[in-house]
């Protein structure tokens, strides 16, 4: 089918510009040079629409015509959380055990794996972290806090070298199981090392308030 856009008339008016139309069931390519400029060229099969801008050197240069693209008002994520752009911008973060990359159009979740990073603690204080294990090793004593913020099951794993050994802070609202006997809830409450070797994982079992010890070596000490 051919025809022109708007179709050929006698009458005529000041402005007025006729568009030649062709429908075909497959795209335009950089060949088809025969057709005027302008002409719309139709995919009847993909329903995309061309038109003829140029022929440079008879080269035929057809540009894909689109609509408006659009807006994306909201994202709804796993826990039902409704996000918001901001600025026309919704940014991903990296969570644990994630690392989110970029290019073009494209994102990727790049999963970092499971599995414990080690720390050797030589310092006299240490603030603990999440999917982390930590060797005291200093000869005062290596004074642990954890985390203000653990979501349930997180693991951490403390093991003493040095006979300084180590103790295990808690904060507010805190408290710590180690077997039948809980630490006192708060920041009076803490765990701590008697000899080299000692050593105990602690898994969080409601989040960031309180922590199981899920399995301890030699003669841990709790307030």
């Amino acid at each position: 089918m051919t025809g022109s856009i708007p179709p050929a008339s006698p009458l005529s008016y000041e402005g007025q510009v006729v568009v030649p139309f062709i429908t075909r069931t497959f795209s335009p390519q950089t060949t088809f040079n025969k057709f005027p400029v302008p002409t719309i060229w139709i995919n009847t099969e993909a329903m995309e629409a061309y038109m003829l801008v140029a022929k440079p050197l008879g080269v035929a240069d057809w540009i894909m015509l689109g609509g408006v693209p659009g807006t994306l008002e909201t994202i709804t994520t796993p826990d039902s959380t409704v996000v918001v752009p901001s600025a026309a911008n919704i940014n991903f973060l990296n969570g644990t055990g994630m690392n989110i990359t970029g290019s073009g159009n494209n994102i990727t979740f790049n999963s970092t794996g499971a599995g414990l990073t080690w720390v050797s603690a030589t310092s006299s204080t240490q603030a603990m972290a999440i999917n982390t294990g930590y060797v005291a090793n200093n000869g005062g004593g290596v004074t642990f806090t954890l985390p203000a913020v653990c979501p349930f099951g997180e693991v951490m794993i403390v093991a003493n070298v040095n006979a300084g050994g180590f103790s295990i802070n808690q904060r507010v609202g805190q408290q710590i199981q180690l077997g039948k006997f809980a630490t006192t809830s708060g920041t009076g409450g803490s765990l701590a090392s008697t000899q080299i070797g000692d050593t105990v994982i602690l898994v969080c079992t409601t989040a960031n308030t309180n922590f199981l010890a899920l399995s301890y070596v030699g003669d841990i000490t709790y307030v």
